[in-house]
């Protein structure tokens, strides 16, 4: 049987009809899914938002101490006492007590606080060989005594050592006779 052009378009228009119908419930149940998840995480904020308050009020909020209304019976320490129970003044004692002065433990002194660390002696070399000569004869000047000239402490990994750094006072040889002493200090 043949059809006619106006029946084929008609069969196309009610599938058409059909198939919209079909997605306009599909959505319709979409939206509500969306709506109900909307009204949970409505209702979630409200909880969320309830809780912080509570939290709030109890972190910054007025003390759990204070009592808006004292137990029977207990006293206020503010209010004023009744007019009969008027405490009696007590006059203070005065005691003379002898002055005393305390002496003060002396301070350790550096010698005594470092005395036991191992020491090691630096000499210091600050004068040239010309310097080290007697200017009067020439001969090698002899050392008569050394001079600290400054302590380090020095801390090592495993222990501290305490480094003295020497001065040397040099004086002529009596090989001749100057009629002076002559005496080199360090600078």
């Amino acid at each position: 049987m043949p059809r006619s052009a106006k029946d084929i378009q008609l069969s196309e228009l009610k599938d058409t009809i059909s198939k919209l119908n079909e997605l306009i419930m599909a959505q319709t149940s979409s939206m509500d899914s969306l709506q109900k998840t909307i009204e949970d995480l409505r209702q979630e904020l409200s909880n969320k938002r309830a809780e912080v308050d509570y939290l709030k009020a109890k972190l910054f909020g007025s003390s759990s101490e204070k009592l808006k209304a004292p137990f029977p019976g207990q006293m206020s320490l503010f209010e004023e006492m009744p007019d009969e129970r008027i405490p009696e003044i007590i006059e203070p004692e005065i005691i003379d007590v002898a002055a005393h002065k305390r002496e003060r433990k002396p301070k350790a002194a550096y010698e005594e606080l470092f005395e036991n660390l191992p020491r090691r002696q630096v000499p210091l070399d600050t004068l040239t060989e010309e310097e080290k000569n007697c200017p009067v004869c020439g001969t090698q000047m002899v050392p008569i005594r050394t001079e600290i000239a400054r302590t380090e402490l020095v801390f090592h990994p495993a222990y501290l050592e305490r480094v003295d750094y020497l001065y040397l006072w040099l004086l002529p040889s009596y090989n001749h006779s100057p009629s002076y002493p002559i005496f080199l200090f360090p600078e």
